[in-house]
């Protein structure tokens, strides 16, 4: 059984348990022979949408939920503002389109869940969406008013949502999957997001655009896993760690700026994407986890920083096209045998820095590259004689893939090398 089989026989139960009326619900009639379920508080004057009855089995393009309700009790009659849509109020609904009023506060779990609902309008007085609100809805547009303090785990998830903007207002959460599998195209997170969980987006494939702001300092477990159209990943210097699976089977992937506070990147984190360089020199990083940049079957180059301590299994398995391993740690950082192909052992290049080739060579999982011909010290390089071609090398004599930003370095241009400064 899928895990989406699964949770419709679980919502299939529970659309039976809220159907079912207990001594203190109350029904109104909203429309032709569709009738509310609701749960009256006389003290606070407000009332719970519980659920709903329609007497006709096919589908209704929409229906209104009013902003009072008329209840009597005790000899006298009560206003009751509606403020709450409960769990599974209308799981299942057949109606296209829900008008909600203005007074409404929270929405709960699996409020519309599995609803054909295709169009609602959220309440400016909203503060909270519940977990799995809108799962499986037909939704392709939702907007996120100002006073929503927090959406739960999986509230889109598996709907039909391909675009969400969020309105200013307060601060805001976002939990664990929210968008999980949605049709989303581009995500933009605001700066009122103070939080967002793991599996954010995952499993969107129709996902090629996610910008974070700039006070998020952690990118979370697989927050793009699986979002297989996935191009560009926008954000600040400031982020701290990527998480295990971030973006994983992001096949698309093929450029990720790795930022100078970047410190630890977890196991699978970048595991089947598409990178072909991959440049970590500038950044603080002191391990990286097992499997992280596993696959990435095109990646020719890899640079290390001077930070790194310890590498996990199979960091940089089945990436046979690597020709080159840079590494500026004075102290070989720890690795195992694992963690390169033995092909990538027998024919890439090794460059680490010229006081610890002793030490490298004797290292494990280092001392398998060939170390019989590394060069005792830079006396000339190659360079492409094509008029007009500009390349750039450290001081060690090492390509660099473009042009860089600060320190010394050499540039080469028509054969000619200046040694420059910045």
């Amino acid at each position: 059984m899928t895990l989406k089989s699964l949770r419709g026989v679980v919502t299939a139960v529970a659309i039976l348990s809220a159907a079912a009326m207990v001594a203190k619900d109350y029904t109104v009639s909203i429309a032709k022979n569709v009738t509310l379920i609701y749960a009256a508080n006389t003290t606070s004057k407000i009332a719970r949408i519980k659920g709903f009855v329609d007497e006709n089995a096919t589908p209704k393009s929409s229906i209104t939920i009013p902003e009072t309700i008329k209840h009597e009790a005790g000899g006298k009659t009560y206003d009751l503002k509606v403020t709450i849509i409960g769990e599974n109020a209308f799981l299942f609904a057949k109606f296209t389109k829900i008008t909600l009023p203005n007074t409404v506060t929270t929405i709960g779990e699996d409020a519309f869940s599995s609803a054909e609902l295709k169009t609602i309008t959220l309440p400016s007085s909203l503060e909270t969406i519940g977990k799995e609100a809108f799962y499986d809805t037909r939704l392709t547009t939702i907007s996120i008013p100002p006073k929503v303090k927090s959406i739960g785990e999986l509230a889109f998830w598996a709907s039909s949502l391909k675009s969400i903007e969020f309105q200013p207002g307060v601060d805001i959460t976002i939990d664990e999957g929210a968008f999980y599998a949605t049709r989303l195209e581009q995500l933009d997170i605001p700066v009122r997001v103070k939080k967002i969980s793991g599996n954010l987006c995952r499993d969107t494939e129709t996902l090629t655009s996610i910008s974070l702001p700039s006070h998020i300092t952690e990118i979370p477990a697989s927050m793009c896993a699986g979002c297989t159209a996935l191009t560009n990943v926008n954000f600040q210097n400031g982020i701290t760690k990527i998480g295990a699976q971030a973006f994983m089977d992001c096949i698309n992937l093929k450029e990720f700026w790795f930022p100078t506070t970047l410190q630890t990147i977890e196991h699978h984190a970048f595991n089947n994407c598409a990178f072909e360089y991959l440049n970590l020199a500038t950044t603080q990083i002191s391990k990286i986890e097992g499997w992280a940049f596993m696959s990435n079957d095109g990646l020719k180059s890899v640079s290390l920083p001077k930070t790194l301590t310890w590498v996990g299994s199979e960091a940089f398995a089945h990436c046979p096209q690597i020709s080159r391993v840079d590494c500026d740690a004075v102290t070989p950082p720890q690795i195992y045998d694992d963690v390169f192909d033995a092909i990538v052992y027998k024919n890439a290049s090794p460059w680490v820095p010229q006081n610890s080739v002793d030490a490298y060579r004797a290292a494990q999982g280092w001392k398998l590259f060939d170390w019989s011909s590394y060069p005792a010290a830079v006396t000339d390089i190659v360079t492409d004689q094509t008029p007009g071609t500009v390349e750039y090398y450290d001081l060690q004599g090492r390509r660099l893939e473009r042009e860089p930003q600060e320190g010394l370095y050499i540039r080469v241009a028509d054969g000619r090398a200046r040694k420059l400064c910045r």
